[in-house]
């Protein structure tokens, strides 16, 4: 009697053990999409989700439940606190982004992790007494497991347990896919089923899925989809509907700009985080003198489609492709053919080509994605023989290497604007510290007074890069090489390192993320009468805009952008489909969206096929296909 007395504790131990760890990663993943409401998303107990986040939360739990006693106990709390990790990681991204973790942003997260602050981490008071309830929970469960062998049927029942949670889960997934004959949907204000599908099999916008199928489904997509491992099965389709696609699509017609610029070179510069309330005459007397000087992109946008914000704009700029924001096998950037890249272009036409920046090579794996995409040699600030990485007025020492007296496009991405603004970077400060504080009184500045400290140091770090702007002009004065050169300014992204996202929308006027995105564009040319291109445009634009130019010979149906001084409204494409047509600003909010359906549709169809040209490495396809 005794022996199964104790047998029955145990048995009871073991049950209200399994049953709390599976409320762990149960009471996780609803608690914080609860906490983490979106407008436009689903609601946190939407059905298709819990469905999903019961059976991981089952095959979390049966899983755990094959393993021995001592096992079990370590790894249910090493589990359980990977998922509460995992949950902090979600809310800081979206914090600093706007978008939840992807592990499409691994790639990128070396590069990330060198500049990170603790001024970036933001938690909201119900998601840490969630993830600390969740976690003692996961504690309090391991420690309930008795330290007994099991009996034969216990392996059984969780074999079985698996089986039944992962067919629930591939059911879950089948019916929430688009079929092969749906229609491209352009409603992404309402929750019908048609919308939903589109979403959730593109994987296309990644809050929404992350609400619409519960944070470990979406984890699960997230692997697969970043290591391209479904399209792999879809590039065949993919080459068909591509053909089809860029066939549809109108040739290029000259314009009054075509060739304006022929044979002269080309100094593109990406500015880092120079945006458009730091681009002052008092704050970059330099830059701000130069753009009076030129052709300003007055309503330009520079769209943000991955975490690594810079990469993102220079890819765009230099392939008039868009980063998929699922993410793609990183062989994509340094293997994949990419012959109307805007190096390769320049190439063609007989110049020389090179990048200048400071950071290693290897950051973002530049040396060779800049090489896949044409580039000769990678000038770091060793090459440059700079002694301060961090410092953009030491790049001019490279100059004679930016400039050659046959043609030449040299690709100069500056550094000193990038964030934190700390005592960490105060390096990049020194020497500015007089003027900007002669320049800006705190007291007017609004916000805290944290704040406002980033707010000055952000200035002290805009006028390091415009030293190096002055001293550039005066060299390319004093050579001649002013007269034969164009620069072209754009800036990779709009300031995001400022700690308080509310105080740059107020510093930008900006009511709501897209409208943040509103960053300086412009090209001088002497000679040429300033002038301003007021439809609306963005980085997807750039290289269309200089193969115009400088009259490259290329195909302009395979850039998501168009030349800015083509016929038509502009167009701006966002992240999640939203977009902007220098009249109007659409999202999930705007009412009555069967009203912009057409052009809905067509942001649809260029940012997919565009993703899709990058997945299944089209251009290889077609190079092949020519060779045969």
């Amino acid at each position: 009697m005794k022996r199964r007395a104790t047998q029955q504790k145990t048995g009871a131990r073991i049950l209200f053990s399994t049953a709390v760890t599976f409320l762990c990663f149960l009471v996780l993943d609803l608690g914080f999409r609860y906490l983490y409401t979106l407008a436009a998303c689903r609601p946190w107990n939407n059905t298709q989700a819990l469905v999903f986040t019961l059976c991981w939360s089952g095959l979390f739990t049966a899983l755990l439940a094959l393993l021995p006693g001592v096992l079990r106990r370590i790894f249910t709390v090493v589990l359980i606190a990977a998922a509460c990790l995992i949950a902090l990681a979600h809310a800081a991204l979206y914090h600093f982004l706007g978008n939840y973790l992807s592990f499409a942003d691994l790639s990128f997260a070396g590069e990330g992790a060198r500049f990170f602050s603790f001024s970036y981490l933001h938690f909201r008071i119900g998601l840490i007494l969630l993830v600390l309830f969740v976690f003692a929970l996961g504690i309090a469960a391991a420690c309930l497991i008795p330290r007994t062998r099991y009996r034969w049927y216990r392996p059984v029942i969780a074999a079985a347990v698996i089986a039944a949670c992962i067919l629930g889960i591939w059911l879950q997934d089948r019916a929430m896919r688009e079929s092969d004959d749906e229609q491209i949907s352009w409603s992404t204000s309402t929750y019908d089923s048609t919308s939903d599908e589109a979403v959730y099999t593109n994987f296309s916008d990644i809050n929404r899925c992350f609400h619409m199928c519960g944070s470990y489904q979406y984890l699960c997509r997230s692997i697969l989809v970043s290591n391209g491992l479904e399209d792999l099965l879809e590039n065949g389709r993919s080459y068909a509907t591509l053909d089809s696609y860029y066939k549809s699509k109108p040739a290029h017609q000259d314009n009054a700009w075509t060739g304006k610029f022929a044979g002269k070179n080309l100094l593109l510069i990406q500015l880092e985080s120079i945006d458009t309330w730091m681009l002052t005459e008092a704050y970059m007397p330099n830059l701000y003198r130069l753009q009076q000087q030129s052709i300003d992109w007055t309503d330009n946008y520079t769209p943000l489609f991955s975490s690594a914000a810079t990469f993102n704009t220079e890819l765009i700029a230099n392939t008039g492709l868009v980063i998929p924001p699922t993410g793609i096998s990183s062989k994509a950037y340094t293997a994949y053919t990419v012959p109307y890249s805007l190096p390769h272009l320049f190439i063609n036409a007989g110049y020389r080509c090179e990048t200048f920046h400071p950071s290693r090579g290897f950051i973002y794996n530049r040396m060779y994605i800049h090489n896949n995409w044409g580039y000769g040699t990678y000038h770091d600030f060793e090459a440059m023989g700079m002694d301060d990485y961090m410092r953009d007025s030491e790049m001019i020492r490279a100059y004679e290497d930016m400039v050659s007296d046959s043609p030449f496009l040299s690709f100069i991405i500056t550094y000193s604007g990038h964030g934190p603004y700390d005592e960490s970077m105060d390096n990049i400060c020194e020497g500015h510290w007089d003027e900007v504080r002669s320049l800006i009184d705190p007291d007017t500045l609004p916000g805290s007074d944290s704040d406002k400290q980033e707010y000055l140091r952000a200035i002290a770090h805009a006028r390091e890069t415009d030293d190096f702007i002055g001293e550039l002009l005066e060299r390319l004065e004093a050579d001649g090489h002013i007269d034969d050169t164009v620069l072209f300014f754009y800036t990779d992204h709009y300031n995001k390192y400022m700690s308080s996202t509310e105080l740059v929308m107020e510093l930008k006027g900006a009511a709501n993320t897209d409208e943040l995105m509103k960053t300086p564009c412009f090209f001088y040319c002497r000679g040429v009468a300033p002038g301003t291109v007021d439809k609306a445009a963005s980085a997807f634009d750039v290289l269309p805009t200089i193969a115009n130019l400088f009259d490259l010979d290329t195909d302009y149906r395979y850039y998501a952008g168009q030349d800015v001084f083509s016929e038509g409204t502009g167009l701006v494409m966002f992240r999640n489909y939203d977009w902007y047509d220098g009249t109007t600003l659409y999202t999930a909010d705007t009412p009555n969206p069967e009203q912009y359906a057409e052009t809905t549709a067509r942001v649809h169809e260029i940012l997919d096929n565009t993703w899709r040209t990058l997945k299944c490495n089209y251009f290889d396809y077609l190079r092949k296909a020519e060779t045969d």
